[in-house]
């Protein structure tokens, strides 16, 4: 059974971000979760060995990866099962503007127009992961 959860890149190591159950029928029985070996050296994810709560271990990073698909296992120590929990990434305002170059010059003429009082130059900047903007 597939889970997803949604979590923002600025938010803390710690942070829960989602809690798998899973049931058995028999009686008196003690589920324990963890992930697949192959997925748990790599993931910035830990989960709750008896809770199965999973939360992040380091801050998430847009640009590095959107989305993660992570595979729990349940188990009660002599049958398990798994399921997959995809957390997808929301990106934020986290970087700031660059110009698109490291200077500017702008050459005036002499205008014989004395109403002009005030000249408009257009600077355009860019954010590396956003359209460009352009300010007046």
């Amino acid at each position: 059974k597939l889970q997803s959860a949604i979590v923002c890149l600025d938010l803390p190591a710690g942070y829960m971000v989602t809690q798998v159950t899973a049931n058995d029928v028999d009686l008196s029985s003690t589920i324990t979760y963890s992930f697949s070996d192959n997925s748990s050296t790599n993931i910035p994810f830990a989960i709750d060995r008896y809770t199965g709560v999973i939360t992040l271990t380091r801050a998430l990073d847009y640009e590095e990866q959107t989305e993660y698909t992570l595979t729990v296992w349940a188990s009660d120590s002599i049958h398990q099962t798994n399921g997959e929990v995809k957390v997808q990434v929301l990106d934020v305002n986290d970087n700031a503007p660059a110009f698109t170059q490291d200077s500017y010059q702008v050459q005036i003429q002499d205008f014989s127009v004395r109403w002009l009082k005030a000249f408009i130059i257009l600077i355009m900047w860019y954010s590396k992961y956003s359209p460009i903007y352009i300010d007046i």
